[in-house]
């Protein structure tokens, strides 16, 4: 399968326009309007519950990370019931790290997953803050990997730096790490109370802004 590597457009995270049209983020209804410096919000999960709580905070970016025939038929199913910006990941290597590209349901290129589970892998993500699109860091261990270094690394670039969280607090560590915090977070979860707690959470940051 040929991959369309299209940017999407403007994707500097401190424009508005940009954020409506390459993520989601925080809002209390949905709307749609995102202001300077807010946060981006991506959800993984194959819970309908989830879904629906996301959508209603206004989370509309869903990730289906397999190919496998179940994760295409639920985009496409998710897809025909709810507004939402479903992303794949199609494999790929680069100098031995393994990358996934961020693409859409048109095979338009959105940015990159990186598997970050050693120095050299963060080394390499670090790299990535020189380009666009989104960039997913995924580490399972921020014992071994500190969030703050890859934080930094991206602090005035034009990429957007995401995390993945496994929870609710996760995604809050995420979102604060070096004070600035993460551009945004792929929260993986199947509750939707974990949504809706994050999504209260934004706006009482946002509000204390």
């Amino acid at each position: 399968m040929r991959l369309s590597r299209t940017l999407v457009p403007a994707v500097s995270k401190r424009s508005q326009t940009a954020q409506k049209e390459s993520g989601d983020t925080a809002g209390a209804s949905g709307a749609g309007v995102a202001a300077p410096a807010e946060k981006v919000v991506w959800i993984q999960t194959t819970n309908k519950q989830v879904l629906t709580a996301a959508v209603e905070a206004g989370f509309d970016t869903f990730v289906f990370p397999n190919e496998e025939e179940e994760d295409l038929q639920r985009m496409k199913e998710w897809s025909a019931l709810a507004r939402i910006r479903p992303r794949r990941l199609l494999e790929r290597s680069v100098d031995g790290q393994q990358v996934f590209d961020i693409v859409d349901e048109n095979e338009r290129w959105h940015g990159s997953w990186s598997l970050v589970d050693s120095a050299e892998a963060a080394e390499a993500t670090a790299s990535m803050s020189t380009g666009e699109g989104h960039v997913v860091m995924d580490a399972r261990d921020w014992q071994i990997i500190p969030a703050e270094n890859l934080v930094a690394a991206f602090q005035g670039s034009a990429a957007v730096l995401l995390a993945v969280a496994q929870s609710y607090d996760a995604a809050c560590a995420m979102l604060g790490a070096l004070e600035v915090g993460t551009d945004g977070v792929v929260l993986v979860t199947e509750d939707p109370l974990e949504v809706q707690a994050l999504s209260s959470f934004l706006l009482q940051r946002r509000s204390a802004m």
